[in-house]
């Protein structure tokens, strides 16, 4: 009879062990499901190589004859007609890939929607928020160095404006080294002007009429 009981004894003991095994093991189970649930890490933002300020290396090439869009120190503002195009140049000392960065802020619109073409290739970007950020557009080959031309006009918007654009920014093998653009603020009217340019000479002997 001592026997039939210790039997039974060491039956429950077993029991209970292994219930508790057996709730380890769901409890183990779940802290893997939150682990595995956790969200992915953000890609990385692109690291740009240099900052082309509109403010020095844009103009306006179409516009209505009562267009609002100017451009100042700033860069690109009063942006409300769709057939205004704005054309930022830059010159790249050697070939390769160029990727695009736009640098804007939208103000007085919900959103918008804006037209970007590199050197004649279209691209489309969405801008919203009052924050000036940057706006990765595209990356396309350069075949050779030389002058880049990057076009902004407006597609659509929700509200009375495309947006404020205050740079381009670049990156890729092609814009390394040795890019140009205007980047002093101080000058800035004259990099979007021309330079003045005055001649000096030697008037020659014996002269008794010269037209200048």
């Amino acid at each position: 009879m001592k026997k039939m009981r210790r039997n039974a004894l060491l039956l429950g003991l077993c029991g209970i062990l292994s219930m508790g095994a057996a709730l380890s093991g769901c409890g183990g189970q779940t802290s893997e499901l939150k682990a595995s649930s956790e969200p992915a890490p953000a890609p990385l933002a692109t690291v740009y190589n240099a900052t082309v300020p509109l403010g020095g290396n844009a103009f306006i090439t179409a516009s209505a004859a009562n267009a609002s869009e100017v451009i100042g120190d700033g860069g690109l503002g009063n942006w409300t007609d769709a057939a205004t195009v704005t054309s930022v140049y830059f010159r790249l000392a050697q070939a390769g890939t160029l990727k695009i960065g736009v640098v804007a802020s939208l103000n007085g619109a919900t959103s918008s929607k804006v037209k970007v073409s590199i050197n004649g290739s279209p691209f489309t970007i969405n801008l919203s928020g009052s924050a000036s950020k940057t706006y990765d557009v595209a990356t396309v080959n350069i075949p050779a160095a030389g002058y880049v031309k990057v076009d902004l006009q407006g597609v659509s918007k929700v509200g009375g404006y495309f947006g404020d654009v205050s740079a381009i920014k670049i990156a890729g093998t092609a814009a390394t080294n040795g890019m140009q653009f205007a980047n002093d603020a101080a000058n800035y009217y004259w990099s979007r002007r021309g330079p003045s340019v005055h001649s000096g000479y030697v008037t020659p002997a014996n002269t008794e009429y010269f037209y200048n």
